[in-house]
């Protein structure tokens, strides 16, 4: 099947870990032919979507039952899954990919009438497609590519994740980097706490936090994502000012910061997501499932628990592994 259609679709409705690893295909897809893209998604992923310059059209679907769709600056409120389908029949796809493959996607796919939809053969929504391909490796992204086999796409071409212009974001981080001596440490290396069950612990994250002070003389910047360990951390850190303008970061903000780090150390799906992205070299805490989303190509670690237990990952095996990248 070559590709040969003007307008396409894309459809996933994972999380923001999962959608970060969905930009790479905007990007081959643009670059190969002259077509209108649209992406169907959940709503909590916007952030990093809206005014994308190579989406052509976004739809937001929201678990609540309402849908956004977002055209030429202009926002359409859908008030039902009815709505949507109706709305996905009127963009008369001629292509249309299932990134995610769950029942909600595919029946999607199907109800939206696209001509040709191509989706992922290991469950029984393969009947929902017209054209089938079985998911190659672990990892999601390594997946998503695969399914571009189906039209012929060279995808050998160097990854990227293109973004919209965030020209705010960027100055007032590069503002805040500029005028703190905090940022000239070399190298600066970053803590990232998922705080969830089966993660790392708070006594795990303080004893390397005190290894690279003794260590490496330098102080971790902590991030959080509002799960506790990371503002227990930051609660005892010097540079408490610092750490909360970090605290209060969208997650724009954070992969412009994550740009000026030269180690992320994290057990959280969502920063591994977004250091794909910032391209920053990650000691990555994982497991069967973080693996799916974490680190794809590059400068990168990845350390999984044994018997898949993050939390059982030992402290002494993540500072053997830091002197690798200094």
């Amino acid at each position: 099947m070559d590709l040969t259609a003007k307008k396409v679709l894309l459809i996933n409705f994972g999380e923001i870990s999962d959608l970060v690893l969905t930009l790479p295909i905007f990007d081959i897809l643009k670059g190969y032919s002259d077509i209108s893209l649209t992406l169907l998604t959940l709503k909590e992923n916007e952030e990093i979507l809206l005014n994308h310059p190579l989406l052509d059209q976004l739809i937001l679907f929201d678990k609540n039952g309402i849908v956004e769709e977002r055209q030429g600056g202009k926002i359409k409120v859908l008030n039902s899954f009815k709505s949507l389908k109706k709305e996905l029949k009127k963009g008369n796809y001629d292509l249309g990919f299932d990134l995610e493959g769950n029942f909600r996607s595919s029946l999607l796919s199907l109800l939206s009438r696209v001509k040709k939809r191509v989706g992922f053969e290991d469950r029984l929504y393969r009947l929902f497609y017209n054209y089938t391909i079985s998911r190659k490796g672990e990892h999601k992204l390594g997946q998503y590519l695969s399914l571009l086999d189906t039209i012929g796409v060279d995808k050998n071409k160097k990854l990227e994740y293109p973004l919209p212009k965030w020209e705010r974001a960027k100055g007032y981080v590069q503002n805040i980097c500029n005028k703190n001596e905090f940022f000239n440490n070399s190298p600066l290396i970053a803590l990232y706490p998922s705080g969830k069950e089966g993660g790392w612990s708070e006594d795990d994250y303080r004893q390397l936090d005190k290894w690279i002070e003794e260590n490496l003389q330098q102080d971790a910047l902590v991030f959080t994502n509002g799960q506790g360990i990371g503002d227990a951390l930051i609660s005892s850190k010097r540079n408490k000012r610092i750490h909360t303008l970090v605290r209060r970061m969208d997650l724009k903000c954070q992969i412009e910061l994550l740009k000026q780090v030269d180690i992320l150390i994290t057990d959280d799906i969502t920063a591994m997501a977004l250091a794909n992205i910032s391209k920053t070299p990650t000691i990555a805490l994982s497991n069967s499932q973080s693996q799916k989303v974490g680190p794809y190509e590059g400068n990168n670690l990845v350390l999984k628990g044994p018997d898949d237990q993050v939390s059982n990952i030992k402290v002494e095996t993540v500072t053997d592994f830091i002197g690798n990248f200094c």
